[in-house]
C-alpha cells in the first residue's frame, strides 16, 4: 500500500487510531506563534526595510497574513543552486495512487482494514511536478512564511542559504532575483 509520506511511514502507537497522534500534534503546532523579536527597530528603519522588500519584489511571494503564497517556484526562476530542487526526482518511479487507512482504524492495523483513496483532483499538477522534479521539471522550492524570521539563522528557499553582510556559513545568494 502506498502511503501519504514519501517514505511510506506514518507513526501511530498501539491503542490509538491511525494517524490520530499526528493530527493532534499538527493541531497543536497550528496554535503556536513565535515570540516577538528581541531587537526593537525604529519606525524609520522598518519603513526602509519595507521599501527594500517591496522594491526587490519579495512581496510578490511573501505576502498576505502568513507572508507566503504557499507556492513552489521553479529552481531556475529562484536563481539559486538547483541540486536540492531535484533531490526527490527518483520518487517519480515509486509514486502511486495515494491512499490511507480510514481515520477510525485502530492501531495495530488489523488485516482487511478499510483503505480510502486520497482525493487529488483539486491539486495543481504543475506544483506537484515542481515539488518533486517529476518529468522534465527543473524542480523548485516552496515559498516559506517569513513569520518568525528573526528567530532563524538562514534564509531563502529552504534555510540553506545564509545572507547578510557578515555571512559566516552557507553562501551568498546569487544576484539574479526571481520573478515568479
Amino acid at each position: 500500500m502506498k502511503r501519504a509520506n514519501r517514505d511510506g511511514l506514518i507513526v501511530s502507537e498501539p491503542g490509538y487510531r491511525f494517524n490520530e497522534q499526528n493530527n493532534a500534534v499538527a493541531a497543536w503546532q497550528n496554535t503556536l506563534n513565535p515570540p516577538p523579536p528581541n531587537e526593537r527597530i525604529s519606525e524609520e528603519r522598518a519603513a526602509r526595510g519595507r521599501e527594500v522588500f517591496v522594491r526587490a519584489g519579495c512581496i510578490r511571494c511573501h505576502a498576505g497574513a502568513y507572508l507566503t503564497n504557499n507556492r513552489v517556484i521553479a529552481a531556475d526562476v529562484v536563481g539559486t543552486e538547483p541540486s536540492r530542487a531535484k533531490a526527490l526526482k527518483k520518487t517519480e518511479k515509486v509514486f502511486g495512487e495515494p491512499v490511507l487507512y480510514a481515520p477510525d482504524t485502530p492501531v495495530p492495523i488489523p488485516k482487511g482494514a478499510k483503505v480510502l483513496k486520497v482525493p487529488t483532483d483539486q491539486l495543481d499538477r504543475e506544483q506537484i511536478r515542481l515539488s518533486f522534479a517529476h518529468g522534465d521539471s527543473p524542480g523548485g522550492y516552496k515559498v516559506p512564511s517569513l513569520i518568525g524570521l528573526a528567530w532563524s539563522t538562514s534564509y531563502l528557499h529552504d534555510g540553506g542559504v545564509a545572507v547578510g553582510p557578515k555571512v559566516s556559513s552557507g553562501f551568498r545568494a546569487r544576484s539574479k532575483r526571481h520573478r515568479p
